[in-house]
């Protein structure tokens, strides 16, 4: 019999238990997806109209929406020093 001879493990059986770091993988992904999919649908729900009644931009207003149109209008006010405060 030699001594000092290190006999490396042989394979490990494959068992069928998912590995520690997979489970926690999985449960980060839960954790994740319970927080997100709340603030997606409230997200979601922002892009409601609101109710706010806004300054037609041209007259009569039509109520056409063209997404991605460009709009120019000056904002005008009788308070200067607010103004410039703001």
């Amino acid at each position: 019999m030699i001594t000092g001879m290190v006999i490396p493990p042989g394979p490990r059986a494959e068992s069928s238990r998912p590995s520690r770091r997979i489970l926690a993988r999985a449960r980060l992904s839960a954790a994740i997806g319970t927080l997100l999919i709340p603030w997606v649908a409230g997200c979601a729900a922002m892009n409601r109209p609101s109710g706010i009644e806004l300054t037609p931009v041209v007259s009569p207003p039509t109520r056409v929406h063209q997404q991605g149109k460009f709009v120019w209008q000056d904002l005008l006010t009788d308070d200067v020093d607010a103004a410039r405060d703001f």
